[in-house]
């Protein structure tokens, strides 16, 4: 009877080289990063060589598939959906508190009370409404807009400074009129 084809046997060998692998794994990776650091002009040159060769061509004859399976798989609804879940739990929301702050500001920028007026460059979509957070304390303010968000991010949101810039506004507001 052959070894080759008894499934016991091939069990045994399968087992044995992984208990061989878990018992050497520390000098293995040892030994490997030796040897890296040892070859590594030479590995990178290969490597270089490889992906010069094999993936710019294959990359060129199938640019169009590749664009468009990765668009798709960044682009789906349910990605769209975690990528906004992700970018809520960041501050320690839910989908759901989101949603209850939108509906509580009518969708509106808690600064200029205007709705979202910046459109997304890759969907065409409005962007949804920031939320504004406190740097120092981490507690959520409101939603505002991305030209508001974007105005106390640029200020620090230093009071002093936005205080300045109305005082400066005002008095070139009123030297216009003069005119």
């Amino acid at each position: 009877m052959s070894t080759s084809n008894d499934p016991s046997a091939k069990e045994r060998k399968k087992r044995y080289l992984h208990d061989r692998y878990l018992k050497n794994r520390d000098a293995n990776r040892a030994y490997q990063r030796q040897y890296y650091l040892r070859n590594k002009t030479a590995i990178l040159a290969r490597m270089l060589h490889y992906s010069r060769e094999h993936c710019g061509e294959y990359y060129l004859r199938n640019k169009n598939a590749i664009r468009t399976k990765s668009h798709m798989r960044r682009n789906t609804d349910e990605n769209r959906l975690i990528r906004r879940n992700r970018n809520i739990s960041k501050y320690g929301l839910t989908a759901m508190d989101y949603e209850v702050m939108l509906k509580k500001q009518e969708a509106l920028c808690a600064i200029c009370g205007q709705s979202e007026t910046r459109i997304h460059a890759r969907t065409g979509r409005p962007v949804a409404l920031a939320i504004d957070h406190n740097h120092q304390t981490n507690t959520i303010r409101e939603l505002l807009c991305a030209r508001c968000n974007r105005v106390l991010g640029v200020v620090n949101e230093n009071i002093t400074l936005l205080q300045k810039a109305i005082a400066y506004l005002q008095k070139h507001e009123a030297s216009r009129e003069r005119r």
